[in-house]
């Protein structure tokens, strides 16, 4: 009886972890993104990101480092609020037409103001990234 115990217990620790990991879905990419934004974790802005790859050669670092530094303002927009308080994926809607787009509502509450944006998504071998074009 007791090997079923442990065995009950390695599996409710399993969902249990899985149910708190956030999964990978249109709110949870989009709320990470916009909270890695205003911390300023540009490296963890760029793996929610969908990259790519450019024409030309360097075209990707380009954009790479444009994000970064746009990061870097938001940061610093977030320092000048006192700081995010709360990050809420208000709405998410998949694209009726194409399931592996979506755009998801997120409104910003800062210790000073507060702030509504739209984030839009695509699915990219089964996983919710951020792209970087704005439309489904």
């Amino acid at each position: 009886m007791s090997r079923w115990l442990k065995i009950l217990a390695i599996f409710s620790v399993f969902f249990i972890v899985a149910a708190c990991s956030g999964g990978n879905t249109p709110e949870a990419t989009a709320k990470a993104f916009i909270e890695k934004s205003y911390a300023g974790d540009a490296e963890g802005v760029l793996a929610l990101m969908h990259m790519p790859e450019g024409d030309k050669p360097g075209e990707k670092e380009m954009a790479e480092g444009k994000i970064k530094a746009m990061v870097a303002e938001s940061k610093d927009t977030a320092q000048k609020k006192g700081g995010v308080k709360k990050v809420t994926v208000e709405t998410a809607e998949v694209n009726k037409n194409d399931p592996n787009h979506a755009k998801a509502s997120v409104h910003i509450q800062f210790k000073e103001g507060e702030e509504n944006d739209t984030v839009h998504l695509i699915k990219i071998d089964g996983k919710w990234k951020v792209r970087l074009t704005a439309g489904w």
